[in-house]
């Protein structure tokens, strides 16, 4: 997985019992072997992130139904970018290690987000980039 393919939409193979997103295959040959994973809710408002980590790589999986905001940047960049998403659908978001990065919640239905990264360690470093 090219960085230049670090935000990719999801395609929805669901039905009438509801969604269904598949991972592309490039997201197993970026992360290597999952070592760690983790399921977060964001509710209306809510922020999570605001950080990097110094070695691990992160695949983050956003599933939503309404208006959110993500923010990243690179440690050697001197500018943040953002990106909104609206409507319902999942997004695949490659993240090196040393990409500041953060989820807010700006709709009025929760966000749920899965992230799986490469390795176990505690190498989170608090940034901020998007505040309250």
């Amino acid at each position: 997985m090219m960085i230049e393919d670090m935000i990719q939409p999801l395609a929805n193979y669901g039905d009438q019992r509801g969604f269904c997103f598949i991972l592309p295959p490039q997201v197993f040959d970026f992360l290597g072997a999952v070592q760690e994973m983790h399921v977060v809710e964001l509710l209306p408002d809510a922020i999570r992130g605001n950080h990097y980590h110094q070695q691990r790589k992160e695949a983050l999986i956003v599933v939503y139904e309404d208006d959110w905001l993500f923010a990243w940047q690179d440690l050697t960049a001197d500018v943040a970018q953002q990106q909104v998403f609206s409507g319902r659908g999942a997004v695949l978001i490659a993240l090196q290690a040393n990409m500041i990065h953060a989820v807010k919640n700006i709709g009025q239905r929760n966000v749920v987000a899965v992230s799986c990264s490469n390795l176990d360690v505690k190498d989170t470093v608090r940034q901020v980039l998007i505040d309250s």
